[in-house]
């Protein structure tokens, strides 16, 4: 059957153990336990052990002998968390970039397996980051697009299109970006006023455009002059459009954008992979290269 009980806390009780003249002698004892009394298996008391904390804090650079604060615990976890969080998401980016790609070592230096377990020396092909996507493409249509510009000068101009469709990713290619192209040319060069150049790697010459050309209409003016529609507008205070060019004398210097007349442009039309490449000379574009940055 159930005990009925009370429970008393905190008691104690005297015993008189004898006298001292008229005083009389008394022994108290406590029912409460006391901090020297209660031992750990390391032989301290407790009251030994919290003789040696110095306080509570919430200063993560507090020396030893304190006890952190729950406030400064969950300062930590939140920190970590954050950092894990982080670190999940460029782990998780470096995936995504690698595309399936594992690494491996063997006795001649480090290489790349591909997912199509094709080996491939790393920087074996001198761009660092940039990758060779096609080593040489033909167009699929030229035509020439000299005409008379400036009130009767004569301006010599070639119109070369390529279908990029035959890569899978051809309509997330961003030219400038994430993609570059050179130009190869054949024929006669055809020399300007101002400065004679090959190809610039400049987002504005090499660019993605809202709209397809229409290659059986536009002439030389359409592309370079004050007026033309699909002209670069180049920032004198831009340093991006600037460039340093050898002259034929073999002279070094750095050129505004705007004051050289005759440079190839590359122009993308993603929704339809048509790439318009056009040259301000009598050569034509005869085929390109690919770099996938």
């Amino acid at each position: 059957m159930p005990i009925n009980e009370t429970v008393y806390l905190h008691r104690n009780h005297r015993v008189c153990i004898g006298k001292n003249g008229t005083q009389k002698i008394w022994n108290k004892y406590s029912f409460w336990t006391h901090a020297s009394d209660v031992w750990f298996n390391d032989g301290t008391t407790l009251e030994n052990k919290i003789s040696g904390l110095k306080g509570t804090t919430t200063n993560i650079d507090s020396g030893a002998g304190y006890a952190a604060d729950v406030t400064l615990v969950k300062s930590i976890r939140d920190s970590l968390k954050s950092l894990i969080d982080n670190l999940s998401t460029l782990v998780n980016s470096i995936n995504n970039r690698l595309g399936g790609l594992s690494f491996y070592e063997d006795s001649n230096g480090k290489w790349v397996v591909g997912a199509d377990s094709v080996p491939k020396k790393l920087g074996s092909n001198g761009f660092k980051n940039k990758d060779v996507l096609i080593h040489r493409m033909y167009y699929n249509f030229t035509r020439n697009i000299s005409t008379t510009v400036d009130g009767g000068s004569y301006a010599y101009g070639n119109l070369s299109v390529f279908d990029l469709t035959i890569f899978p990713d051809y309509q997330n290619f961003i030219f400038g970006e994430n993609i570059l192209v050179d130009i190869e040319s054949i024929g006669s060069s055809q020399e300007k006023v101002g400065y004679a150049c090959k190809i610039l790697y400049n987002k504005k010459i090499q660019r993605n455009i809202d709209s397809p050309i229409d290659k059986h209409n536009v002439v030389y003016g359409s592309f370079w002059g004050t007026k033309a529609p699909y002209a670069p507008n180049f920032d004198v205070n831009d340093e991006e459009d600037y460039v340093i060019l050898q002259q034929r004398d073999k002279t070094v210097e750095t050129v505004f954008l705007g004051d050289v007349y005759n440079y190839p442009m590359a122009l993308y039309y993603p929704a339809t992979g048509q790439l318009y490449c056009v040259i301000p000379n009598t050569s034509n574009v005869s085929s390109i290269l690919l770099f996938k940055i």
